[in-house]
């Protein structure tokens, strides 16, 4: 008997410390190296307001201090409505902060929300991203595509048109010219009289909006057909825009990104 009391003790004291060094850990964790910020607001916090400080007394009192819970009638996140519904959506409420890690490329936001409407609480992570550019290239009738580029992603090299992040406070169109240079050589000279076309929407376009705010502007550029490409630059395949295999291949094998396919679809039925 008291040996099974000694062990329960015991394992009951690694799981205490585990925890708390688990926690300890996360939070102090060293990021700098890869410029990152990494805020570990909770461990493995429950549906209620917790004291950090009791539950891992290990965890630095900066990052505890840092746990701010809200009003329900602060940090409006998001809303819920059925589409099509003459109701008024009922808004999200934010509780709190679980986790934020942030890099200049993307930050993983983790909060807890509240859907009134249907009394749900939930602990949801999210992505932050700078928004984005691709730009469809054409010269003549046919579609130019920078080489094959390495998508850690997917861990494979890929097809796209060319593309890139919007920098903060960019404009769109301005980024698009940088895109170019960088990608294919080219320069605003060599842009036909119609210069760079806006695909989509002024406002862009939401990449995922359930997990991101992230929007995606899409451009048409049509090079003059005396237009210099470096073609140590440019994938050496043809797609000629009037060649209807060319197309099919391009759509069904050749072109994996699934907004850079969504954008030549669009220019193709608008272009009809």
């Amino acid at each position: 008997m008291e040996l099974n009391s000694l062990i329960i003790c015991t394992l009951t004291l690694l799981l205490f410390l585990l925890d708390s060094s688990t926690c300890f850990l996360l939070s102090s964790l060293d990021v700098k190296r890869y410029d990152c910020n990494l805020r570990f607001v909770a461990s493995t916090p429950s549906r209620k307001k917790q004291n950090l400080r009791k539950r891992s007394p290990l965890l630095p009192t900066t990052l505890s201090q840092s746990s701010h819970w809200l009003n329900p009638d602060d940090g409006v996140t998001a809303s819920s409505s059925q589409p099509g519904s003459n109701l008024a959506p009922t808004k999200w409420i934010k509780m709190g902060d679980i986790a934020r890690i942030e890099s200049p490329w993307i930050s993983l936001i983790a909060e807890r929300l509240k859907d009134p409407e249907r009394d749900n609480v939930m602990d949801y992570w999210r992505i932050e991203r700078a928004d984005s550019a691709i730009i469809i290239v054409a010269q003549g009738n046919k579609l130019i595509f920078p080489k094959h580029q390495f998508r850690p992603g997917i861990g494979r090299l890929t097809l796209d048109f060319p593309g890139g992040r919007i920098k903060n406070g960019q404009k769109p169109i301005e980024a698009v010219k940088g895109i170019l240079e960088k990608e294919l050589g080219v320069t605003e000279s060599d842009f036909d009289e119609n210069g760079i076309v806006k695909l989509t929407d002024e406002n862009g376009l939401y990449v995922d909006s359930s997990v991101s705010s992230q929007k995606l502007h899409g451009f048409v550029v049509t090079l003059n057909i005396d237009a210099k490409i470096d073609k140590n630059k440019i994938y050496s395949r043809d797609y000629m825009l009037d060649n209807a295999n060319d197309m099919d291949v391009l759509l069904k094998k050749d072109l994996l990104c699934l907004q850079c396919r969504s954008l030549l679809m669009e220019w193709m039925f608008l272009s009809e």
